[in-house]
């Protein structure tokens, strides 16, 4: 994030429970007070927006999400076989798979251009961020 932020690049945080319940019924505040203090903890400070925590998927899932997953192709299926596990309605092919998924939005259209899978790293996508701002 700090090696682009002086080209206009900046990363959006969008916390949901709806996996695991990771993040219950807390505040944004309590979130920003959990990686300061618990994880990553050591008095981490995040430099980038978070935003209400909110849902990604089913039906109460907010419009940011209803556009990101209707314009990009999700990079693996959901992770559980089963829908006992599985907290929302409906169920859609396009669903968040869990926490952690990352979207590239094009700065200039507002339109996402790649997503990544949970499991992703932040510097494996350098290049596509590289690219995207030439």
């Amino acid at each position: 994030m700090t090696k682009y932020a002086n080209r206009g690049f900046t990363v959006i945080g969008f916390p949901c429970a709806q996996f695991d319940n990771q993040q219950p019924e807390f505040t944004s505040q309590q979130i920003l007070d959990g990686l300061k203090y618990v994880r990553p903890g050591g008095g981490f400070v995040a430099n980038f927006p978070l935003m209400a925590k909110s849902d990604v998927n089913g039906a109460s899932r907010s419009p940011v999400y209803a556009y990101l997953t209707g314009a990009c192709p999700q990079p693996m299926p959901i992770l559980e076989p089963s829908t006992a596990y599985i907290s929302w309605a409906p169920i859609r092919p396009t669903d968040i798979t869990w926490n952690f998924q990352k979207y590239l939005i094009h700065p200039d259209t507002g339109r996402p251009v790649s997503v990544y899978s949970p499991d992703t790293l932040p510097s494996d996508i350098a290049a596509d961020i590289e690219a995207l701002l030439k």
